[in-house]
């Protein structure tokens, strides 16, 4: 958002301008942009962030340590600095934590911002002890998709419904060829998965594989199409490619894995 594209240069002359976010809709982030009254650079942001279970089990404004925050305008100016737990206010409300804090600027530079990317670090209850977690990125509005993350493993909110999504790498002609596929498989330990049944609109492949180096009973090739390139991208994602084009598929309806017998939609 932009003080120079919103209003009339003029308008930068009234003390205190402000642009204000008032519902969380489609980000977890709303901000206030308070412009100074000379050059309309931005002089403070409030920044209030909806917390949810990727900051833990926090009981109280005492657990939050520090905030990770980045923002500013892509391929032009990101500022990176570290909120101290003293900075912040915690609320809480029907919809949860609400994390307030103010950035106030020395010297006023900024006159845009298209990414907010908030990380929290906090004391974790989860496992019944107390353990330090630094939480998945918390993002404002569009961020994700400007950062080029939309829909990956990074974007925690893309994954709040579907536990599944896929991306299309390669078309053979007009039907699909091969596919990245990507799953929050929370219920299992990942290195720990060998069965992969994977439905796709009336076709059922099944494979084994597993990500130890001990492991010797792969099947990777069914119904002539092949999985590969697996990985865990960390303790709660996996991803994996699939060659499909023998199943000669122009789209995806219906997609749903069973891993060791867990499954994903």
């Amino acid at each position: 958002m932009s003080c120079k594209n919103k209003v009339a240069k003029s308008d930068c002359k009234v003390k205190d301008y402000k642009i204000n976010d008032t519902v969380f809709k489609n980000t977890n982030i709303l901000s206030s942009i308070y412009y100074d009254t000379l050059d309309c650079k931005i002089n403070k942001l409030e920044i209030v962030t909806l917390l949810d279970n990727r900051s833990g089990n926090i009981k109280s404004s005492k657990d939050i340590k520090d905030i990770v925050v980045k923002f500013g305008l892509l391929k032009d100016t990101i500022v990176s600095d570290v909120i101290n737990s003293k900075e912040i206010k915690l609320n809480k409300t029907e919809q949860g934590h609400i994390l307030i804090f103010d950035y106030h600027f020395e010297k006023p530079f900024l006159d845009s911002i298209n990414i907010i990317d908030l990380k929290t670090i906090s004391l974790d209850y989860t496992s019944n002890a107390k353990k330090i977690l630094k939480s998945d990125s918390y993002f404002y509005k569009n961020s994700a998709k400007i950062l080029d993350i939309e829909n990956t493993y990074l974007d925690y909110n893309a994954f709040s419904k579907n536990k599944i999504k896929f991306k299309t790498l390669s078309v053979n002609k007009t039907s699909l060829d091969s596919i990245l596929v990507t799953i929050k498989a929370n219920h299992l330990p990942i290195e720990d998965i060998k069965d992969y049944k994977i439905i796709l609109n009336d076709n059922e492949l099944n494979f084994k594989y597993n990500i130890k180096a001990s492991f010797n009973n792969f099947k990777v090739e069914d119904n002539y199409c092949r999985i590969y390139d697996v990985k865990k991208l960390n303790s709660k994602f996996l991803q994996f490619k699939l060659n499909i084009k023998y199943l000669n598929l122009k789209k995806i309806d219906d997609f749903e894995i069973i891993l060791d017998s867990y499954s994903y939609k």
